[in-house]
């Protein structure tokens, strides 16, 4: 594999001119038109551009091809154009929920790649038994210790916690896979598995205990991001 090293983002993109077709200028008034942009840029091969940098874009040789600046007075109705009028275009039973006030760009570059559609708006509808799967689970990760501290050695977390799961599926079967601080998954996920993903378990009868020992062990969870699976939950970087 060759590798191409540009010395800054006009090389970059001029090295790969062919796979643009033009740009598309977000509203800085509106910072949720990044996501309609974005979208625009994975469906119609699209830099994305910020006012300031459309003459840097016009002085490379790209035209404009989309200005959102002033078409929408909300979010709202931003999300119910793009809804419309993208969705349908973008890859199918696929979304990105994208925060722009976050300004964490870690998943752009997926959004694009994989035409998502890209949305920063709840989805999640207050009230109801799906409001009572959402407060089981933040009573499971935050409520109050002296509850809680009943509830794990009895070991009714876990039937608590497929029940808030199902309540939650309630009308929205879905897979939610966050990826706040995980980045480059364009490339990532470009490459060839070596292995098929497989976990050796031990057979549980096959295991003899002796009672006059002390047995240790140290488990790690996969948290509840990418991130803090590639740190192990330590917040450093990975080895």
């Amino acid at each position: 594999m060759e590798l191409e090293r540009p010395t800054g983002l006009e090389e970059a993109v001029t090295l790969h001119r062919d796979l643009l077709s033009g740009f598309v200028v977000t509203d800085p008034e509106l910072p949720d038109s990044i996501n309609a942009a974005l979208v625009l840029a994975g469906l119609e091969g699209l830099l994305v551009v910020a006012p300031g940098r459309e003459s840097w874009a016009r002085e490379i040789g790209f035209e404009r091809r989309h200005d959102l600046r002033g078409r929408f007075r909300s979010r709202v109705g931003l999300y119910l154009w793009a809804f419309a009028e993208l969705c349908p275009r973008c890859a199918e039973a696929s979304a990105a929920s994208n925060e722009p006030a976050w300004n964490r760009p870690e998943s752009v570059d997926l959004i694009v790649k994989d035409r998502l559609f890209a949305f920063a708006l709840a989805s999640f509808e207050g009230g109801g038994l799906r409001d009572l799967g959402k407060s089981i689970l933040l009573f499971l990760a935050a409520g109050p210790w002296g509850i809680r501290n009943c509830v794990f050695p009895l070991r009714l977390d876990a039937p608590l916690r497929a029940l808030a799961l199902r309540l939650l599926s309630i009308g929205a079967p879905q897979t939610l896979l966050p990826t706040f601080m995980a980045s480059n998954f364009s490339f990532h996920s470009g490459l060839p598995a070596k292995a098929a993903l497989s976990q050796a378990h031990i057979d549980p009868s096959t295991v003899q205990l002796e009672r006059d020992k002390v047995y240790l062990t140290f488990t790690l969870s996969d948290g509840d991001q990418c991130a803090l699976m590639n740190t192990a939950e330590l917040g450093g970087l990975p080895a």
